[in-house]
């Protein structure tokens, strides 16, 4: 397998882990994660923190969760950003 297959598997699986985190989550009514109210309150931000403070220690695998944090952010200022460009 070449470098370029074992990152794109690695990114692949990772996806799927995130999405089925979000899922699981949207199953215990868990939502709001793309409203204004979430991002520019900042606990998006402060979730993101909290979760990446708990990386350091290793106790609860926390690398989904910071991962689907960034996404929100990410999501919501592409979203805003091409409402600006358009």
């Amino acid at each position: 397998m070449t470098e370029s297959e074992r990152l794109c598997e690695a990114v692949d699986r990772f996806a799927e882990a995130m999405k089925a985190k979000l899922l699981e989550k949207l199953g215990c009514r868990w939502d709001g994660w793309d409203t204004r109210k979430f991002i520019e309150s900042g606990e998006c931000k402060e979730s993101l923190r909290s979760h990446a403070a708990c990386l350091c220690e290793l106790d609860e695998p926390e690398e989904v969760d910071v991962a689907n944090f960034c996404m929100f952010l990410w999501h919501y200022r592409e979203k805003h950003l091409t409402e600006i460009r358009t």
